[in-house]
């Protein structure tokens, strides 16, 4: 006989983060919204475990609907966080932006990277000018 049964956790745990997804309030490093490669990545890793998990129960309609939000989730990951503007690396100007900034309540699910890797690069040499005094 079993004393804990971790499901009860796991159940709450992913529903809380599809409810609340795929935006995250606050980045891992700094205080923004928006959507986040290392987010989305640990997110979806959670909910294939939880799927997994719900297989193992028997429970194939959640684990199926949970590895399906899993996969869309997957299936964003660069339309919401892929830019081709910019370059990190000489002659590549894809890469992946830390976030991309959206409202956690209301966010769009067709933020443009491009677009929003602009307005920080924008937002920000402006700031370095005023701070170099030009």
């Amino acid at each position: 006989m079993e004393l804990f049964d971790p499901w009860t956790m796991i159940s709450r745990a992913s529903a809380f983060l599809i409810l609340h997804g795929p935006v995250t309030e606050q980045e891992r490093w700094e205080e923004n919204s928006g959507y986040s490669p290392s987010t989305l990545a640990t997110v979806i890793a959670g909910l294939v475990c939880a799927s997994e998990f719900a297989r193992e129960r028997k429970d194939s309609d959640t684990a199926e609907f949970i590895l399906t939000y899993a996969d869309w989730l997957a299936a964003h990951i660069e339309d919401w966080t892929v830019t081709d503007r910019g370059e990190l690396v000489e002659g590549v100007p894809r890469h992946y932006i830390r976030i991309n900034h959206a409202d956690p309540v209301s966010p769009d699910p067709h933020a443009d990277p491009n677009e929003t890797i602009l307005q920080l690069a924008n937002a920000a040499g402006d700031g370095l000018r005023e701070m170099c005094g030009r």
